[in-house]
């Protein structure tokens, strides 16, 4: 696995920019699911459901991609 970029969530706010801001990375492959009570998560699938892709991703986590468009979530814990 090459990892050929990674965002790290430092921020509820991150979730959002990622998906409004990065059309590059996630290429439409990103959800997030919001809740009142809870912090907002994010999902990342080509398919949907999209919950049955890579995810939840929430503030402290990070998201990476391969070469091949494949997502890992924390993949530094990984290796």
């Amino acid at each position: 696995m090459t990892i050929t970029e990674s965002v790290t969530i430092s921020t509820p706010q991150d979730l959002f920019d990622l998906r409004d801001n990065r059309p590059d990375f996630h290429e439409g492959a990103m959800s997030i699911l919001t809740n009142p009570s809870a912090p907002p998560k994010a999902y990342f699938s080509f398919d949907t459901p999209r919950f049955f892709g890579v995810g939840p991703v929430t503030v402290g986590d990070t998201i990476a991609r391969d070469e091949a468009g494949n997502f890992f979530l924390n993949p530094e814990v990984a290796k």
